[in-house]
C-alpha cells in the first residue's frame, strides 16, 4: 500500500522556487517515502518536534508528519539544511 503525499502551501512554494534538478530529486524522494515513510534509510524522527520526521536530500530537508490512519504523508516544509532545524 502506498501513502498519499500532501504538500503544505509553504512546501509547494519552496519546490517551485528550486532549480529543476533539485526539484526532481525532492519529488523522487517523496515518491520513495510514499512507499514506506518509516524506512530508516529514508527518514528519521525530528527530536525537537514529536510526531514529525525528516528526510535528507542533499542540502535539503523534507519535514513531514505521517497520518497512518488515513495513509497520508503531510509535508509541512521543504528547507535548506541551514534553516531546517531552527524554530
Amino acid at each position: 500500500m502506498t501513502y498519499r503525499v500532501e504538500l503544505a502551501r509553504q512546501a509547494e512554494k519552496a519546490l517551485d522556487r528550486l532549480d529543476r534538478v533539485t526539484e526532481k530529486r525532492l519529488r523522487d524522494r517523496l515518491k520513495e517515502l510514499s512507499l514506506n515513510p518509516y524506512d530508516p534509510r529514508l527518514s528519521n524522527d525530528v527530536i525537537m518536534e514529536e510526531g514529525k520526521r525528516y528526510s535528507k536530500v542533499g542540502d535539503w530537508r523534507i519535514i513531514f508528519r505521517i497520518e497512518a490512519a488515513d495513509m497520508v504523508i503531510f509535508v509541512t516544509a521543504i528547507q535548506h539544511r541551514s534553516k531546517a532545524y531552527r524554530k
